[in-house]
């Protein structure tokens, strides 16, 4: 009888767990099965909110809008082209690689339409390579030209009674401008002003292009915005003021961006793509956020690829302004055991600066766009002395220490003159130590790479005449060299990492310290001892 009862209990544990498990493997498998293509179908691509490197269950990346689009082109059951940029939030490299496949599929021959909503100047870059471009009557066109905006708050925190004491070489080393200065400096004032050119230039050509426009045209436009939707029309912004339901095909020829991904043919020679983004901390930090880069998250997968005998290469996407110098060194450790093994190509996508070029340095061709943020080869450290603070608060500290050097670090006083040589000449040799593996990784002299260092931004393009990066490009140019590295031929079954954690996604575990995320990872330091590999905050219009 005991068994009998057992038995019962058993059954009604394991049942329904049988039960659920197979409700949602059919739940995966109806969600996921390849949906049928109908002859004359729109492709229809939502373009919203940030555009990442990593695969979401949200949103496609950068890669894999790249990859559908390049399929779609020569698929005879794909039509037409829907393109509905939305606020995006992306740097100049990724927007210029989607742009530059929708004009591939735009020179196939078959049409591409954009619908606009409250356009801001990167959607309608984006959208300026359809034939058509079409906004809702009432809406505006909020095309106005680019600014950058940086803050300065020393003398709030002169106020406060809190003295930042930071030291940074590299006379392009701003990271630390923010605490330090109360003004801009001329140095920061050039590179912001060339950015700012640049940024400018590539959307005024490639506005002028996809718009039949001159360039002189386009400039005036810019000057004259924002401009109201039927304003917008008479110059030429727009083609069309409609609602979307009337400007657009027929509801039942459309197909989701998604949808169309998974009926993508896959080859069979397997190429991992790994999205390496995020500022890099360390492990102390990183359980806290989202996207981050760090070894006990990407050590693992770069461990895995490398033992793998099917994976016959892999191309390494870099999306980084750096961070700690410590853990930066760290994962190009990994990177470089892997090109032992691996045939590797690395590509720089809007931002691979201070940790996050670093870490190409791994004796694997490197590709950038001429968009791309790079180079930033300097180092910073300080720290917040709370000295005045605690005296005007009533606060008192007292200091008790063994050894020389104890107190270097602690808030409750400021730097004596030893200390902050000390630090000067541990930062002088981190420098070095940094120039010396530039130089070492591209085959250049030391001194070459000392005059195109000084933590100063290079875009894409200034950076391969400086012999920072090999070739200009972006997943064409990757591939390519891959294929050529490894000895590639036919199709290939592209792979992206990390894969998709969808119980993690779906159950929103990070919901709640996405804001705390925002916050710390604009922080350029923080209050523990380490140096920093990271470039300034760019703006985010010039990024």
């Amino acid at each position: 009888m005991r068994q009998l009862a057992a038995g019962f209990f058993l059954g009604l544990v394991v049942a329904p767990l049988v039960l659920a498990a197979a409700v949602y493997l059919y739940l995966v498998w109806w969600l996921e099965r390849p949906p049928a293509i109908a002859p004359g179908s729109t492709l229809v691509i939502k373009l919203e909110g940030e555009l990442s490197e990593r695969p979401s269950v949200d949103s496609l990346s950068t890669f894999e809008l790249w990859w559908l689009l390049h399929q779609a082109t020569s698929d005879s059951r794909i039509a037409r082209l829907l393109i509905q940029p939305r606020a995006l939030v992306a740097g100049w490299a990724k927007l210029a690689e989607v742009r530059q496949a929708i004009l591939q599929f735009r020179a196939s021959g078959k049409p591409v339409l954009a619908t606009l909503r409250t356009p801001g100047l990167k959607d309608y870059y984006v959208a300026s390579a359809a034939n058509r471009i079409t906004l809702p009557p009432s809406d505006f066109v909020d095309v106005k030209g680019l600014r950058a905006e940086l803050l300065y708050a020393r003398t709030l925190l002169d106020k406060f009674g809190i003295a930042p004491e930071f030291e940074a070489v590299g006379r392009y080393k701003d990271g630390p401008d923010l605490f330090t200065r109360s003004t801009m400096s001329e140095l920061t004032r050039e590179v912001v002003n060339e950015l700012l050119d640049a940024r400018m230039n590539e959307f005024v050509q490639a506005v002028a292009a996809g718009r039949n426009r001159s360039r002189e045209e386009v400039r005036a436009w810019v000057d004259q915005g924002p401009m109201l939707a039927p304003e917008a029309l008479r110059h030429g912004f727009v083609d069309g003021l409609e609602f979307e339901d009337l400007g657009t095909p027929a509801q039942e020829t459309r197909l989701e961006a998604r949808d169309y991904l998974r009926t993508v043919a896959r080859g069979e020679r397997r190429v991992a793509i790994v999205a390496l983004t995020g500022d890099i901390l360390p492990p102390t930090w990183s359980w806290l956020l989202q996207e981050v880069m760090a070894l006990e998250s990407y050590g693992p997968i770069l461990h895995a690829l490398g033992q793998d005998p099917s994976i016959r290469g892999v191309i390494l996407r870099i999306d980084s302004p750096g961070g700690d110098a410590v853990a930066a060194d760290e994962i190009r450790h990994q990177v470089k055991q892997l090109a032992a093994k691996k045939p590797v190509v690395i590509s720089l996508a809007d931002i691979a600066a201070s940790g996050g070029y670093a870490v190409s340095l791994a004796g694997a061709p490197v590709v950038c766009y001429p968009q791309t943020l790079t180079g930033s080869i300097g180092v910073f450290y300080g720290k917040f002395s709370l000295e005045k603070l605690y005296e005007r608060s009533g606060i008192r500290k007292e200091l008790l220490t063994r050894g020389r050097f104890a107190a270097i670090d602690s808030e409750a006083r400021s730097l004596s003159p030893q200390e902050r040589e000390k630090l000067r000449s541990s930062l002088e040799e981190s420098y070095r130590q940094f120039v010396g593996e530039v130089a070492a990784a591209r085959k250049m002299s030391f001194a070459s790479v000392d005059r195109v260092a000084q933590g100063r931004i290079w875009l894409g393009e200034q950076a391969k005449q400086h012999g920072l990066v090999d070739e200009l490009g972006g997943f064409d140019k990757a591939i390519a060299l891959l294929r050529q590295k490894a000895g590639l031929t036919g199709s290939l079954r592209f792979e992206l990492y990390p894969k998709i954690s969808r119980w993690r996604e779906w159950l929103g575990l990070l919901d709640r310290l996405r804001q705390a995320e925002r916050y710390i990872r604009r922080l350029p330091v923080t209050s523990d001892s380490r140096v920093w590999w990271r470039a300034p905050a760019v703006p985010e219009q010039l990024r």
